[in-house]
């Protein structure tokens, strides 16, 4: 069992479009929240927009135009984290991440983080980054950091992480990882890293705008 199925959460999940429907591309579980604290199981659109900078351009991102159709959100609340991913993705692969406090050897739970394995870019709006998230041929899985259009992919900003560390139970970097595609198995392993770094911090935020922004400041410490 996940040590993150023993704890009830409100789990966030983020749509690419204002109706919370399809796949969720990216899905946040905040055990530190009171699930009361939140309307549950309810879709919360956010209208697309594009920036026209004829003001200050300091203000702005500039030439970036978002798109219009938008996204949304919507907010559960579970105490089995791996049953509520597995009904929510269904076939779809993806890749689970226990988050835990720094040095305490995977024993202090601070939140867990799900990542559509599509390889598709999505930008998380709100924010200046966009995370690709790919699962190879072998079940290894890479994450590539973008900017939030996704117009800029940088390969040397990058993490791969092995079959072999997925669904191991194994502590790596404060980090357990599992997937319903992984191979996984229970011989000690190191991930490859390129420039960045696979570490993933708590969500603080209780709203949706800093939520966000939290998480993609957790994917990669640029």
């Amino acid at each position: 069992m996940l040590q993150s199925d023993a704890i009830q959460a409100p789990a966030v999940k983020l749509y690419e479009n204002v109706e919370c429907q399809g796949t969720a591309v990216f899905v946040g579980f905040v055990p530190d929240h009171n699930c009361d604290d939140y309307y549950l199981d309810q879709c919360f659109p956010e209208e697309g927009y594009c920036f026209v900078p004829d003001h200050n351009c300091d203000d702005y991102y500039l030439d970036q135009c978002f798109p219009e159709e938008g996204y949304s959100y919507s907010i559960s609340c579970t105490d089995n984290y791996k049953t509520f991913t597995d009904n929510l993705f269904g076939n779809s692969p993806y890749l689970f991440t226990e988050l835990y406090d720094d040095d305490t050897q995977c024993g202090t739970l601070n939140g867990a983080a799900v990542h559509h394995l599509d390889g598709i870019c999505h930008g998380l709006l709100d924010t200046d980054t966009g995370v690709q998230v790919t699962l190879n041929t072998n079940k290894s899985v890479t994450i590539l950091v973008a900017d939030v259009t996704c117009s800029q992919l940088d390969s040397s900003v990058s993490t791969t992480i092995p079959s072999s560390a997925i669904n191991s139970n194994e502590c790596f970097e404060d980090k357990k990882f599992y997937s319903n595609a992984g191979t996984g198995s229970n011989t000690t392993t190191t991930a490859t890293t390129g420039d960045a770094s696979a570490a993933m911090t708590t969500f603080v935020a209780p709203t949706i705008a800093i939520l966000l922004s939290v998480v993609a400041q957790t994917i990669f410490t640029l």
